[in-house]
C-alpha cells in the first residue's frame, strides 16, 4: 500500500516575484485554487517517499505541494533512460524515492518537461532545464533537502518522508533560502504550509527565516509588509477567507507559501 494523503482544497493569494523590495512596493496577486496533500507518516511503505516539493524558477514558482514518488527509471532527451532509486553509485542499500523522482512526478502531474545529461561515472543526472528554464554560464539549478545542499546527485539522495525538497534556479548565487511560517523556528517534518485558522480581526505574526540557518531575515516582503530585524510582520485579517503569502527579497530564493484560513468571530 502506498502512502496515504489527505487533501485540503483552498483558494490562495500568490505573490509574484519582486526584483526589488521596498516599503512602497505592492506585489501582483493571483487567486488560484490549490490542493494541499498531507503525508500519512504512519505508512509502512518505505520505498515511496512523501515530501514537500518546491521548484522555484527565476520569476515564478513552478511547483509547490506535497508529492509522493518511488523508485523508477528516468528519461531525459539529453541523458537517456536510467534507474533513479537511491541505489545509484551504491549510495543507499535499498531502492526508494529520490529528490529527482519527486521532481519527475511533479513534471508528470503538471505536464512540464525537464532535461539533463547523465554521468555514467556518478550514475546520476545533471539537471539543466526545468519547465523551459535553462541554466546559463553562471546560473544553475541546485537541489536542497531541508534547505541544505545535497552532498550527492538527485538520484543518489533518497528523500525522507516529510522532508522539504527544493529545486531552485540560480541556487548557488542565492544569499538565503527564504522560509515563511507562523513559527519562529523550523522543525521537521515541516508543517509550515498547512493552513492555520485565524479569527477575523485577530493579529497574527508571520516569520521569515533563512531555511539554511534558521536565522531571521530582515527586509523581506510578505503580506505587503517588510519584516523587521526579527524577521517578523504582524497582520490583522479583516475579511474571512483563505489567504496564502510568499516572502521575497532581492538576492534570495523566494519562500514557501504560508496559508491562513480566516474565520468569522
Amino acid at each position: 500500500m502506498g502512502i496515504k494523503l489527505s487533501r485540503v482544497t483552498l483558494t490562495y493569494i500568490f505573490q509574484t516575484t519582486l526584483n526589488q523590495v521596498s516599503t512602497t512596493t505592492q506585489p501582483t496577486t493571483l487567486i488560484e485554487t490549490q490542493t494541499i496533500l498531507r503525508c500519512n507518516f504512519t505508512s509502512t511503505n518505505l520505498s515511496q517517499s512523501c515530501v514537500y516539493l518546491r521548484i522555484e524558477g527565476p520569476e515564478t514558482t513552478i511547483f509547490e505541494d506535497f508529492i509522493v514518488s518511488g523508485p523508477r527509471s528516468i528519461t531525459t532527451a539529453s541523458g537517456g533512460t536510467h534507474i533513479c532509486d537511491g541505489t545509484n553509485l551504491n549510495a543507499n542499500p535499498t531502492p526508494g524515492g529520490t529528490l529527482t523522482t519527486a521532481m519527475d512526478q511533479a513534471a508528470q502531474d503538471l505536464g512540464f518537461t525537464y532535461d539533463g545529461t547523465y554521468s555514467s561515472e556518478f550514475e546520476d543526472y545533471f539537471i539543466q532545464s526545468i519547465a523551459g528554464v535553462t541554466q546559463t554560464l553562471t546560473q544553475f539549478w541546485g537541489i536542497l533537502s531541508n534547505y541544505q545542499f545535497t552532498p550527492t546527485g538527485g538520484c543518489q539522495f533518497q528523500a525522507q518522508r516529510g522532508d522539504v525538497v527544493l529545486w531552485a534556479f540560480d541556487a548557488f548565487n542565492a544569499v538565503a533560502f527564504l522560509h515563511a511560517s507562523s513559527s519562529p523556528t523550523i522543525s521537521y517534518p515541516d508543517t509550515s504550509s498547512y493552513p492555520i485558522t485565524v479569527i477575523v480581526g485577530t493579529p497574527h505574526t508571520l516569520y521569515v527565516l533563512d531555511g539554511s540557518t534558521n536565522s531571521p531575515i530582515a527586509g523581506a516582503l510578505i503580506a505587503n509588509q517588510i519584516t523587521n530585524a526579527s524577521g517578523m510582520v504582524v497582520i490583522t485579517p479583516t475579511v474571512p477567507g483563505t489567504y496564502s503569502y510568499k516572502a521575497t527579497k532581492s538576492g534570495t530564493i523566494r519562500s514557501n507559501y504560508v496559508t491562513l484560513v480566516v474565520v468569522p468571530t
